[in-house]
């Protein structure tokens, strides 16, 4: 729960002093609840109270930006956990999934029309966000088509793999052009997550069980690894909205 203006008033020096620009520390404190004035404002605040207020700052859903250049795409980064509380900034992604199997030809045809794929839905022109390479061949094929869609989209790219050295070796070969790692489980967390954390990338974490789901993200954050999309795996709108 979002601390108050008193709240964050008890943590303040009480001094009065006006070199944030306000006659009293409680008019500064009304100001930082609303996020209008940032903590720097006041010289004279304690390192303790600094730390508590500049997490209490954070937003709740973290900001991760999918890809690199100008058709990079933010997730996240939202100041509510509900939209009745305000509203949410940024839109889900829209992705298609290739699959590496499929002839050099193939993937060039269907990325062609992923490239140039607009449609309307309520008023709003849509277009792909992001493009989804898994892997259901050898480690070798899996690099050659992680470089086609390198090659033919400037879109954001997902690397799906159960096999980490594939895996690894993709990462490296796209490392300029951020691509999310999928997945992180129970069983490879730790692997996985040295992966991420060598080329800087976004890592996807997969559990059916939230509780679960929690407890990997808190173990993937202690190992450095801080850009984390959560995902439940397949299931029912109805299911994923009782997850949440």
């Amino acid at each position: 729960m979002a601390l108050s203006g008193l709240d964050i008033y008890k943590l303040l020096p009480k001094t009065n002093c006006r070199q944030c620009g306000l006659a009293t520390c409680l008019a500064f404190a009304m100001q930082l609840a609303k996020k209008v004035l940032p903590i720097d404002k006041c010289p004279f605040v304690s390192q303790e109270a600094k730390r508590t207020l500049e997490a209490q700052a954070m937003p709740p859903i973290k900001l991760i930006t999918l890809g690199s250049g100008e058709l990079k795409f933010d997730i996240g980064n939202e100041t509510v956990m509900y939209r009745h509380e305000e509203k949410f900034r940024n839109p889900a992604a829209v992705g298609f999934i290739i699959d590496d199997h499929q002839s050099n030809a193939t993937i060039e045809g269907q990325l062609k029309k992923i490239n140039q794929l607009k449609f309307e839905r309520v008023g709003q022109e849509l277009s792909v966000n992001l493009v989804c390479l898994k892997q259901n061949k050898d480690a070798q094929r899996f690099l050659e088509a992680t470089k086609l869609l390198l090659k033919n989209t400037a879109l954001p790219i997902m690397l799906m793999s159960a096999d980490l050295a594939a895996l690894k070796q993709a990462a490296a070969e796209s490392r300029e052009a951020k691509p999310l790692l999928y997945s992180a489980t129970r069983e490879n967390f730790s692997q996985i997550a040295a992966i991420a954390k060598e080329f800087q990338l976004p890592l996807v974490v997969t559990s059916p069980d939230i509780e679960q789901l929690g407890q990997l993200t808190e173990e993937l954050n202690a190992l450095g690894v801080k850009d984390l999309i959560l995902d439940t795996g397949s299931k029912t709108v109805a299911d994923k909205i009782w997850d949440l």
